[in-house]
């Protein structure tokens, strides 16, 4: 049996600061995590009874956020983003070359970050050209679940679950003025089960 679990945590954000005076304010939170789980289980004569299972779960939260007053003049762009890219990989094989064989390979795999990009909370947020507020995740979940019987009788079975589960939100609060706002919550999924 082989567990992989990573779940960070990453946080980024701008808090009750009234004197924020830059041309550009940026606000990032970025996540690249991966999870990797693998088995391999074979049995070469006699009676195989094992298993090979693997589970692999990438997670946990990347938000990024601007809880504060800005004034006219003080800034002149503000960007906020929030960006994960997480891959979750299981595999398993199992085997045998004996007369009977009850070996099983099961192989599931798990992405489920939550992505947020936010302006929060009841201020007046006065940029002097452009906001843009991007939330945006990447998820990838595969699972290989693998069985080889050479002679005999082979009972046991294969099994490959692959699922992706991110929340992504991108949103403002509070009274925003600008020359150009742009809100973008963006999800690509890859998600691939093979036994």
């Amino acid at each position: 049996i082989a567990i992989a679990n990573n779940k960070p945590v990453i946080k980024a954000s701008i808090v009750d600061s009234i004197g924020i005076k830059f041309k550009t304010v940026s606000i990032n939170a970025l996540s690249y995590n991966k999870s990797y789980a693998n088995t391999f289980g074979i049995n070469v004569g006699g009676i195989g009874v094992g298993a090979s299972v693997s589970r692999a779960t990438s997670g946990g939260s990347v938000e990024a956020w601007l809880d504060s007053v800005i004034l006219y003049g003080t800034v002149e762009a503000l960007s906020i983003l929030a960006q994960a890219n997480d891959n979750a990989y299981a595999e398993s094989t199992s085997g045998t070359g004996g007369i009977i064989s009850g070996s099983g390979s099961s192989a599931k795999s798990y992405a489920e970050m939550t992505v947020k990009a936010e302006i929060r909370g009841e201020h007046t947020v006065n940029v002097v050209n452009d906001i843009n507020i991007s939330a945006i995740a990447a998820p990838k979940s595969t699972a290989l679940a693998k069985g080889v019987n050479a002679a005999g009788l082979a009972v046991g079975a294969s099994e490959a679950w692959a699922t992706t589960d991110s929340e992504v939100t991108a949103s403002v609060s509070g009274f925003i003025y600008a020359m150009n706002l742009t809100i973008l919550a963006q999800k690509t999924q890859q998600v691939t089960a093979d036994n």
